[in-house]
């Protein structure tokens, strides 16, 4: 027998330890959860970057100039639009004459309600 022939026999019996798969999973599962870490984190970074911002429009006084060329009926339901962009919630009685045939909304002192925001 050659010496060549020794040394693949002895090859032959090399095999790995058990444990082996155990730490091969351990770190597949390391890595797929650091992946998902910073997967988590690239959203996060983006959904700041790629946030939808709102235009710069005209400010409040503009926009309440410009409303106040318009009549009485057409001037108070514009003022309501505005009032709910803004978030500010009409008082009950402004609200219900909006919507009343022939009801009266004081739209000066809904413009002054809207001013002092």
């Amino acid at each position: 027998m050659s010496d060549d022939d020794v040394v693949l026999r002895s090859l032959v019996d090399i095999r790995e330890p058990g444990m082996a798969y155990a730490v091969i999973w351990g770190e597949l599962l390391l890595a797929f959860g650091l992946g998902l870490v910073v997967a988590l984190l690239v959203a996060a970074a983006l959904s700041l970057v790629l946030r939808e911002r709102k235009a710069a429009g005209p400010d409040l006084d503009e926009r309440l100039a410009a409303l106040r060329n318009l009549p009485d009926g057409a001037r108070a339901l514009a003022l309501a639009r505005l009032a709910r962009e803004m978030g500010y919630a009409l008082p009950d009685e402004t609200r219900m004459a909006l919507y009343r045939p022939g009801g009266r909304v004081d739209a000066d002192a809904l413009e002054a309600a809207l001013a002092a925001r």
